[in-house]
């Protein structure tokens, strides 16, 4: 698997979201701060976790993916 980086995001030739490797124009794409992905190609996105043997690829172990967090000050009809 080859991975080429563009600031925080890493492009990699190899998708496990829709089993495609593409050399050239790769559809599988990692925010190595967040930890979100997205395939391109399918337009599914998620979190790396989802995929723990890229996750250890990219190095990026420490990162969890972040819940909601619910705004307890405001009222229930304001639901943000």
């Amino acid at each position: 698997m080859k991975i080429k980086h563009y600031g925080n995001e890493a492009r990699l030739d190899y998708c496990p979201v829709c089993q495609k490797v593409k050399k050239d124009n790769p559809c599988f794409s990692v925010n190595v701060n967040t930890g979100k992905y997205m395939c391109h190609a399918t337009g599914k996105s998620g979190h790396i976790s989802e995929f723990p043997e890229i996750q250890k690829e990219l190095n990026i172990s420490g990162i969890e993916e972040k819940t909601e967090e619910k705004n307890e000050d405001l009222p229930e009809e304001f639901p943000f």
